[in-house]
Order: C-alpha cells, then sequence, then structure tokens
C-alpha cells in the first residue's frame, strides 16, 4: 500500500533505488550521524563515487566498507573536515567540524569517476548493509 508521512508520499525500496542509480555522486557534509542511512544505500546501490565527511560514523562506515573490500561500483572519499568547530547549545554544546569547503572541492573532483559503468556492489557490503543483521547487532547492543 501507500504510505504517506504528512502531505507527503514515502518511496517505496524500488524508488528510492531508482533515485541512487540515477545518481553519479552521493555528497554528505554532516556536521555528525549516528548512522547515516545515505550513505550505506548508496553504497548498496553501487552509485559510483559517495564522498562523505570525515566524523563521527560517517568515518565508522566508511572504515567498516574498506575493512570488507569496499564497493565494487563505488569509489568512497573522506572529505577533510574544517580546524575550526561549532558549537550549538541545541546539540548537547558538542562541538561539530564542518567540512573545509575548499578542500572537500578538490577531493571530490580529484575522485569523479570519468565514464564509470555502475557495477555490482561487493557482495561483503550488501551483506554489512542487510538491515535484518543491523537490527540484530542493534539488539545485541541493547540488551547488554
Amino acid at each position: 500500500g501507500d504510505h504517506f508521512t504528512g502531505v507527503k508520499k514515502r518511496l517505496t525500496e524500488a524508488e528510492l533505488n531508482c533515485i541512487y542509480n540515477a545518481s553519479d555522486v552521493l555528497i554528505s557534509t554532516s556536521l555528525g550521524e549516528g548512522w547515516c542511512l545515505p550513505v550505506p544505500e548508496a553504497a548498496c546501490a553501487g552509485v559510483p563515487l559517495i564522498a562523505m565527511a570525515d566524523n563521527t560514523a560517517l568515518r565508522e562506515i566508511y572504515d567498516a566498507i574498506q575493512k570488507i573490500g569496499g564497493g565494487e561500483g563505488s569509489k568512497m572519499v573522506l572529505l577533510p573536515c574544517s580546524k575550526n568547530g561549532n558549537v550549538s547549545p541545541h546539540d548537547n554544546s558538542r562541538v561539530r567540524y564542518p567540512v573545509d569547503v575548499a578542500m572537500a572541492s578538490r577531493a571530490i573532483i580529484g575522485s569523479l569517476p570519468l565514464n564509470q559503468k555502475r557495477a555490482c556492489p561487493n557482495g561483503a557490503v550488501l551483506d554489512w548493509g542487510n538491515w535484518d543483521r543491523i537490527a540484530n547487532e542493534f539488539l545485541r547492543l541493547m540488551i547488554q
């Protein structure tokens, strides 16, 4: 059935996959992520270039995917963060480091795939991004 959030229709998994398959690059300049769905989803869909801030869970996701051999269809690049942090009282006064725009632009341009055909991602990446595995890991962490 159709599912709605507010007045916006939610995408089906197939529709979301179509968006990722139409994308050549996924860029995340997030100040911090606890999990970050777009990066693992893009890796599982084989987006040719995934560029993400070198912070919080984004770095952990990058390291995990590299450890299992990376995505055959995706090149991943970490975007350098500024040495100057931001503090927000609405974020438990955590110091967050934004992406250094000039350095990140050079990293993205230097990593752009030229005429790269989309390949199937590494099977290990698909296994790692499997929601049943993630749910079981989350449950294991919660009951410890």
